[in-house]
C-alpha cells in the first residue's frame, strides 16, 4: 500500500489530476448504470456539452486520459465493465476539448446467444475496451 501511495506521488501534477478524475467517474458511471432505469439509460449517450470547443487533436493528452483509466481501474480492483470504461473515457476527452467517438457493437458466441461490448476511440487511437473489437458488429456510433 505504501509503494502505490509513492508511485502516486511520483506522477505529474496532471496525470494526478486525471488519475482522481478517473477513480470518480468510473464509480459515478458504475453506480449510475445500476439504478438508471433500462428505458432512461440511453440519455447517458447524449452529445456535447453547450460549452464544448473541440480542439486540435492532442495525442499526449488522449494517451494520458487511457493511462490514467487504466490506472484507476487496477486500483479499484472491481471489474469495471466496457460500457463504464467507455462512458468515463468520453467524459474525460470531452473535458479536455478532445474528439472522441462511442461504439456499442454486438456479435453472437457459439450458443447463438448475443454479446454487447463498448469501446472509445479518439483521433484513431483506441482508449478503451479495443481487446477483440473486430469481431463485433459496431450498431451505434456517438460522435462528440
Amino acid at each position: 500500500m505504501i509503494i502505490r501511495a509513492l508511485k502516486y506521488f511520483e506522477l505529474m501534477a496532471l496525470q494526478r489530476k486525471l488519475f482522481r478524475k478517473a477513480i470518480f467517474l468510473l464509480l459515478y458511471y458504475t453506480y449510475k448504470i445500476k439504478i438508471t432505469p433500462s428505458k432512461r439509460i440511453h440519455k447517458l449517450f447524449s452529445g456535447k456539452p453547450e460549452n464544448f470547443r473541440e480542439k486540435q487533436p492532442d495525442k499526449e493528452t488522449i494517451r494520458l486520459v487511457k493511462q490514467a483509466i487504466r490506472r484507476a481501474n487496477r486500483v479499484l480492483k472491481q471489474r469495471n465493465n466496457c460500457l463504464v470504461q467507455s462512458l468515463t473515457a468520453r467524459e474525460m476527452l470531452q473535458e479536455q476539448a478532445q474528439p472522441v467517438a462511442l461504439f456499442l457493437g454486438l456479435k453472437t458466441d457459439k450458443n447463438r446467444n448475443l454479446i454487447a461490448h463498448s469501446w472509445t476511440k479518439s483521433e484513431e487511437i483506441f482508449v478503451t475496451g479495443e481487446k477483440g473489437i473486430k469481431s463485433y458488429k459496431v450498431i451505434q456510433k456517438f460522435e462528440s
